[in-house]
C-alpha cells in the first residue's frame, strides 16, 4: 500500500500505543457484586480477566473470558419500560469501562432508560500488560498496512470476533428473559456499540435468530455490514463518527448505505473534525453534542419519555473532571 500523510500518521499514533499501554498500571478488578454471568464460566480456564488504568482515565479490563451484564436500572418513578445494552470498545483485546461502559449506563439510568453494562468476552491478550500491548497493536499496524486498520480486526467470523457477536445477542436475550423482573417492555430492548462493540452489535443482525436481535441500535464509531448481510428490514439505527476516524469511518459509512438500500429507520452524524474513540469524553469539538442527538432519536422511539428530554440541565450531561482529550486507543 502506498504511505500518505494519513498512513504515516496512523502508524504514527498506533506504535504510541505500546508505550502507553505498557506502562498502565494493574488495578484491583471492580467487582461490585451485581455483575450477573450470562454464560456459565468456561471449564478448564483460568480468569485471567486483568483490569489497568486507561492512559487517557479511566479504567479498562482485558483477558475476560466470564461473559456479564451489570444493570443500571433507573428509579421506578421515571422508568420508561426502556432498555439498552451498553457494549464497550478496545479492538476484541480489552474493553474501555468507563467512557463507553459505566457512563454511557449511568446517563441512560437518569433519564429513565434500563441500562446494562455488557462485558463481553475477548481475544487472548497475553500474561503481561507488555506482552497486551504488542499483541493489540502490532495487530492494528498490520490491518492498516493491508488496506483498511479495521478489516483485520474485526472479522467477525473469527473465534474472538465471533464469541464477542454471540454475547451482545445473549445479552439481549437475557434482559428479554428477565424483563418482568426489572420493569421492562421485552419489545424494547435496545444495544448501543463502541468501536468493536459497535462490530459485534451490527454483526448480530447478520448472525442470530429475530428474538436475539435489538430492537433498535446505535453504533458509535463502529460497525459494519453491508445491504446483502441483512435477512429483513433492519431495526432504526443511530451513528455517530468521526470524518477524520481512519479507524472505523469507511465502514460506518457502508453500514449507513445499507440501510438506505432497505429504507430502514436511519439517523447518521459525521462530524467534520472528529477522529476515533471520544467516548463520553469532552473535545471542545461539535462532537460533543452526539449525546443530545441520541437523546433526540431516543426520546423519538419511545425509550425516553419527551418530557424529560426537555430539561436543559439534562442536556449534554457528563461527568465532571473527564480528561478533556478523547481516548484513540481502542477500536
Amino acid at each position: 500500500m502506498t504511505e500518505t500523510p494519513s498512513s504515516r500518521s496512523v502508524d504514527v499514533a498506533l506504535t504510541a500505543m505500546i508505550a502507553a499501554l505498557s506502562a498502565a498500571e494493574i488495578i484491583e478488578r471492580r467487582e461490585d457484586g451485581l455483575s450477573i454471568p450470562i454464560r456459565p464460566a468456561p471449564i478448564g480456564v483460568d480468569d485471567r480477566e486483568t483490569a489497568f488504568e486507561d492512559p487517557s482515565g479511566g479504567h479498562r479490563v482485558r483477558n475476560v473470558t466470564t461473559p456479564t451484564i451489570t444493570p443500571y436500572l433507573p428509579d421506578p418513578a421515571v422508568a420508561t419500560g426502556a432498555a439498552m445494552i451498553v457494549a464497550p470498545g478496545g479492538g476484541f483485546f480489552m474493553l474501555s469501562m468507563d467512557s463507553e461502559g459505566t457512563e454511557v449506563a449511568e446517563w441512560l439510568r437518569d433519564r429513565g432508560v434500563a441500562a446494562f453494562v455488557l462485558k463481553y468476552r475477548l481475544r487472548d491478550a497475553g500474561s503481561t500488560q507488555a506482552e497486551f500491548a504488542e499483541r493489540f497493536v502490532s495487530e492494528l499496524v498490520a490491518a492498516h498496512r493491508g488496506g483498511s486498520v479495521a478489516t483485520g480486526v474485526v472479522d467477525m467470523a473469527a473465534f474472538g470476533q465471533r464469541q464477542a457477536v454471540d454475547d451482545v445477542a445473549r445479552a439481549v436475550e437475557v434482559v428479554r428473559e428477565r424483563a418482568g423482573e426489572w420493569g421492562i417492555d421485552p419489545h424494547r430492548v435496545g444495544v448501543i456499540g463502541f468501536s468493536a462493540g459497535a462490530y459485534a452489535a451490527a454483526a448480530v443482525l447478520g448472525y442470530v435468530d429475530a428474538d436475539q436481535r435489538p430492537d433498535a441500535l446505535a453504533c458509535i464509531y463502529g460497525g459494519r455490514l453491508s445491504a446483502q448481510d441483512l435477512r429483513d428490514i433492519p431495526p432504526p439505527l443511530f451513528t455517530a463518527v468521526g470524518a477524520r476516524d481512519a479507524l472505523c469511518a469507511g465502514d460506518v459509512l457502508t453500514l449507513v448505505d445499507a440501510w438506505r438500500t432497505w429504507r430502514a429507520s436511519l439517523d447518521a452524524h459525521v462530524y467534520d473534525s472528529a477522529d476515533h474513540g471520544f467516548g463520553m469524553r469532552r473535545t471542545g469539538g461539535l462532537i460533543d453534542t452526539w449525546i443530545d442527538r441520541f437523546e433526540d432519536w431516543l426520546t423519538g422511539l419511545g425509550f425516553i419519555a419527551a418530557s424529560h428530554a426537555e430539561q436543559p440541565w439534562l442536556r449534554t450531561s457528563r461527568s465532571p473532571g473527564l480528561s478533556p482529550a478523547p481516548s484513540r486507543s481502542g477500536l
